[in-house]
C-alpha cells in the first residue's frame, strides 16, 4: 500500500511517515505521566504533611510575637484582643504621643515601648 504525502511517495508498512513517536503523545505515554506525576505529588505531600512524630514538636510557630502600632481606639481594642488568646505575647507597643505609650506599657507587661515605628 502506498500514499502520496507532499508528491512524495512512500511505502506506508515500514516508512518514517508510519514511525508514531514523532506525531506527539501517544495514550501510552499519557499513561505513565499521569503515574509518573501522581507518585511524585503522593511523595511530596508526604515530606509536607511529616509523620505522626513531627506533630509532637514544638516550634517557634507555636507562639505568636506581636507589635501594636497606634495605641489609641483600634490600637487599645487590639491590645484587649490580643492579650485573650492563649499563646501570643505581645512585645511592642508603638505610639508617637508618649503620654499613650506610657499609659498602655503600664497594661501590658514585658512589652517594649517605641514612639517610632521604623525604630521596631
Amino acid at each position: 500500500m502506498e500514499r502520496k504525502i507532499d508528491s512524495i511517495e512512500t511505502n506506508t508498512n515500514n516508512s518514517p511517515a508510519n514511525d508514531k513517536s514523532d506525531l506527539g503523545p501517544t495514550d501510552s505515554s499519557r499513561r505513565s505521566f499521569i503515574k509518573t506525576s501522581s507518585a511524585i505529588v503522593a511523595g511530596g505531600s508526604f515530606l509536607i504533611s511529616g509523620t505522626k512524630a513531627s506533630g509532637n514538636i514544638i516550634g517557634a510557630n507555636d507562639r505568636v510575637r506581636i507589635a501594636v502600632a497606634g495605641l489609641n481606639g483600634r490600637g487599645g481594642a487590639h491590645i484587649g484582643g490580643w492579650k485573650g488568646q492563649k499563646n501570643v505575647e505581645i512585645v511592642a507597643l508603638v505610639d508617637p504621643d508618649k503620654k499613650v505609650l506610657a499609659n498602655r506599657m503600664k497594661s501590658v507587661e514585658g512589652a517594649k515601648g517605641f514612639a517610632d515605628v521604623r525604630k521596631v
